[in-house]
């Protein structure tokens, strides 16, 4: 009975020690001879050569047991580490897509401004066809061209679409507008006298600003809100930024706030951000909150810059969420120079891509103390070579003093 119990200890010890893994094992162990003898006459003399075999056999499956464990843990980093990849290449060729319709539609409104209306109809419908974040507003600019053109009914058809696949958009009310104008028209292409009176009318708001700007605000406000080229929107809004009384600042802000169409906003936005006070950057970080629009969000970023904005800008990269704009914000918070905030983001920051954006922008501003301190701490072989790379194009002596160092 006593080597009953033996025998039955020693099993638990070895099925003790193999249970400390209760992982699901991804192969069969090998087969293990448990079968124990526990008649009477179990002889005495055998006892320790089945002990050392039972603990050699658990031995053996304990260590099955840890290299499968680990074999598992390496598959499921590697496949974190796909997805994280694939991940980035989804996020880059949308950013590469958005990229380029934001080209093609910056492209269709300066033709606009040039009255070659066949070319901005090319460019626009690049936009249309791309289904780029700008699709709507691109739909209102061809219909605004095919007007031009005196192609009625196609104008009517471009706002029509508007309509239908944007109901919500803010371009609708501009639609509204233009459809009037549109069925209006004789169904003939605009006459070069009426182009004309496009320029005087250029000339007549800066006249009228400058004789009588409080009849010239609300002016300026019709042209802003009808269906005007972007030139003359431009210009208007121009106007109405040097004009320093409360009325004019309040109808900037307005649109800025997204009184108008986002293009109109962001006009609003450049020129708030362009004064550069307290004033606007709080203004600007309230408007990057309200907002979901991201071509907004991203004409907001860009009108941060210099050292004041810093403080803004580290607190929209700390808390934006979405990937595209929180690059933009990292890249455009280490270009302010604020060394000490853009390493604090870059120690936290797991998105390689968005450490590189931080990289960039130190880059961009000459900060190359900053660059080799994070190259001296970087354990990332990858992430180091990049920092160095870039260090590499800097010629200044932090940067020379840092490769003669890496020569020892």
């Amino acid at each position: 009975m006593n080597m009953t119990r033996t025998c039955i200890s020693a099993l638990a010890l070895a099925v003790g020690a193999f249970g400390q893994t209760p992982e699901p094992k991804p192969a069969p162990f090998p087969d293990l001879d448990l079968h124990f003898d526990l008649h009477n006459d179990f002889p005495f003399q055998n006892l320790d050569a089945q002990m050392d075999n039972l603990k050699a056999q658990a031995a053996e499956m304990k260590a099955f047991s840890f290299a499968a464990k680990e074999g598992a843990r390496d598959s499921l980093r590697n496949v974190e580490k796909q997805f994280a990849l694939m991940q980035s290449r989804v996020h880059n060729d949308r950013d590469r897509g958005e990229r380029d319709a934001d080209r093609e539609y910056d492209a269709g409104t300066r033709a606009l401004d040039a009255r070659r209306y066949d070319d901005a109809l090319a460019h626009f419908d690049r936009v249309i066809d791309n289904k780029a974040s700008r699709t709507d507003g691109a739909l209102y600019w061809r219909a605004y061209a095919l007007n031009r053109l005196g192609r009625r009914d196609d104008a009517l058809a471009s706002l029509t679409s508007l309509r239908q696949q944007f109901p919500n958009s803010s371009w609708v009310k501009d639609a509204q507008a233009l459809e009037v104008e549109v069925r209006q028209s004789n169904g003939k292409a605009v006459a070069p006298s009426q182009e004309a009176n496009e320029d005087l009318k250029l000339m007549a708001v800066n006249a009228v600003m400058n004789a009588d700007p409080e009849r010239a605000i609300p002016l300026l406000d019709g042209l802003l809100k009808g269906p005007s080229s972007p030139q003359i929107k431009d210009r208007a809004m121009f106007v109405l930024t040097q004009n320093k009384s409360p009325q004019a600042r309040a109808v900037l802000v307005q649109f800025a706030k997204g009184a108008g169409n986002p293009d109109l906003q962001e006009r609003a936005v450049r020129y708030i951000g362009m004064t550069g006070t307290p004033e606007s950057r709080q203004e600007l970080a309230g408007i990057y909150a309200a907002t979901n629009n991201v071509n907004v969000k991203k004409a907001i970023l860009r009108s941060l810059n210099g050292p004041p904005a810093s403080d803004t800008l580290f607190e929209i990269a700390k808390n934006e969420k979405n990937p595209e704009l929180r690059r933009a914000a990292l890249r455009q918070l280490a270009f302010t120079g604020n060394a000490a905030q853009a390493a604090q983001l870059y120690a936290s920051e797991q998105s390689p891509e968005n450490k590189e954006e931080i990289v960039n922008g130190l880059f961009a501003h000459g900060d190359a103390k900053t660059l080799v301190e994070l190259a001296r701490k970087e354990a990332d072989p990858e992430r180091k070579k990049y920092i160095v790379s870039r260090l590499a194009m800097m010629h200044s002596k932090e940067s020379t003093d840092y490769m003669m160092e890496l020569l020892k």
